[in-house]
């Protein structure tokens, strides 16, 4: 003791890439999801060749994004030869639960909601989510309801959701507003093309309510309320680096997005996007910076499309 004490201990790592190695049998332990979805999701399957660890590594970064897994663990046993077993660990999260909330968006006032998910429904990849809530100052109710199906038919992405939301925009520099009710549906397929990048097609139909109100939500009167049906369709490229997608812990992600509003004057809206989150050890917080850029092109005598920036993050997918 006196002698490490006084020279220390010398630790000697040495740290050295996989060769080409093959999967001979592989095991799940704590993973409740069908074992050939799974398989079938992570890309591998028995008597498979790996040629370099980030072929695994990919495996285990596309489990974790699943959102099922707190913590998941890889472990090669070596058998024979170039031959090793495969042992997949992962510990399960609640994949189910009810959340209350209490938000205050511009214009809208306080909303309380609550909300249930459940991200492995009849224990397989498919997740659901349905959510109402009471907007106070405006007293009016707004639900929705998604279903999304990650690895559909042959890793194909696919997601429906229906909303009833409303958004309040000011008028100039009036005292009045501008109240839309909207009811909206989105269709969305996506695939991944490789590694992070994932690209997408979704197609929406909204339909819109819109009246003007003064500041107490009230209608303004020899005004009129006007229907609107807006429909639309887009093509979405994403760029995913966060270690969880369901439970954002730490990472980055850039979007682009271009989307088309079929109307007799053919609009379109751009949208570049970029968001970065980073964990503060301190009280286990996350910190997370958005930056989003929004371009509308319509015609001069398009009055009916307008553009709306969404301040929430990590939104559409």
């Amino acid at each position: 003791p006196d002698e490490l004490e006084k020279n220390g201990v010398h630790v000697v790592v040495t740290i050295r890439e996989i060769p080409q190695i093959v999967i001979g049998e592989i095991r799940m332990t704590n993973i409740s999801i069908s074992y050939d979805q799974i398989l079938s999701y992570l890309r591998l399957s028995q008597g498979m060749m790996i040629k370099s660890v980030s072929e695994l590594f990919f495996s285990y970064k596309r489990l974790k994004k699943i959102g099922f897994y707190d913590k998941v663990y890889f472990k090669l046993i070596h058998q024979y030869d170039n031959v090793y077993k495969l042992i997949i660990d992962g510990k399960e999260l609640s994949l189910s639960d009810i959340s209350f909330t209490l938000t205050a968006p511009t214009n809208i006032g306080l909303i309380t909601s609550a909300e249930y998910y459940n991200i492995a429904a009849f224990r397989t990849f498919q997740r659901f989510r349905v959510w109402t809530g009471w907007e106070l100052l405006i007293g009016q109710p707004i639900y929705g309801a998604e279903y999304t199906n990650p690895f559909w038919y042959k890793g194909i992405f696919s997601d429906i959701t229906l909303t009833k939301s409303d958004q309040a925009d000011t008028i100039k520099e009036d005292s009045t507003l501008k109240l839309t009710e909207n009811y909206e549906g989105k269709l969305t397929f996506g695939y991944n093309l490789w590694e992070n990048l994932t690209a997408y097609i979704y197609h929406d139909e909204r339909y819109a309510i819109v009246r003007t109100v003064d500041d107490n939500y009230d209608k303004v009167e020899n005004t009129y309320r006007s229907h609107k049906y807006y429909h639309s369709s887009g093509l979405m490229a994403v760029w995913d680096s966060l270690d969880d997608n369901f439970f954002i812990t730490q990472g980055y992600k850039f979007l682009g997005d271009f989307q088309t509003y079929w109307k007799y004057y053919l609009a379109y809206k751009a949208q570049l996007s970029a968001e970065l989150y980073v964990p503060v050890p301190m009280l286990n917080f996350i910190g997370a910076v958005n930056n989003r850029t929004n371009c509308l092109i319509t015609r001069k005598n398009d009055s009916s499309t307008t553009l709306s920036l969404d301040t929430r993050m990590r939104t559409n997918v």
